[in-house]
């Protein structure tokens, strides 16, 4: 009887650690099905970033070409602006200068001819006599005794 209830009580235990290999054969089973769906959540994640991320990628390609265009066409606007006014400018100073000989040579040759008719006055009125200052107040004192 003592072997009976020790082969039973063996029995007995060895049903419960079938019924335990079981429920944990069947909790790791549980595990591993949550880990791949941890893991295929990652995947999709990971598809979705990747997506989202070329599709970043793309607009900020598209935007940068479109502003380096649009600079592009603006700094050419703007050269030509500058290149307009530039020659606009260079005219003009061309011009002034062209102006400003043309005036300077008709000065010069006015002023030619009048330092040329003060020399002929000077030389007609070298032959007048000259009065030093002293002469002329020596004169004025004289005539007020």
């Amino acid at each position: 009887m003592v072997e009976n209830e020790g082969l039973e009580r063996v029995v007995r235990i060895e049903k419960k650690f079938d019924a335990l290999s079981v429920s944990v054969g069947e909790r790791f089973n549980n595990v591993d099905e949550r880990f791949d769906e941890v893991r295929d959540h990652f995947v999709e994640q990971r598809e979705y970033i990747e997506f989202a991320y070329d599709r970043l990628d793309r607009r900020i390609s598209e935007g940068l070409a479109r502003l380096e265009q649009r600079m592009s066409e603006g700094f050419a606007a703007s050269d030509h602006r500058f290149s307009t006014i530039h020659q606009r400018m260079t005219d003009g100073f061309a011009a002034s200068d062209q102006r400003m000989d043309g005036s300077i040579s008709a000065w010069t040759g006015s002023t030619s001819a009048w330092t040329s008719s003060i020399s002929v006055w000077t030389h007609s009125t070298s032959a007048w006599p000259t009065a030093s200052p002293l002469r002329i107040n020596a004169s004025a004192n004289s005539s007020r005794r």
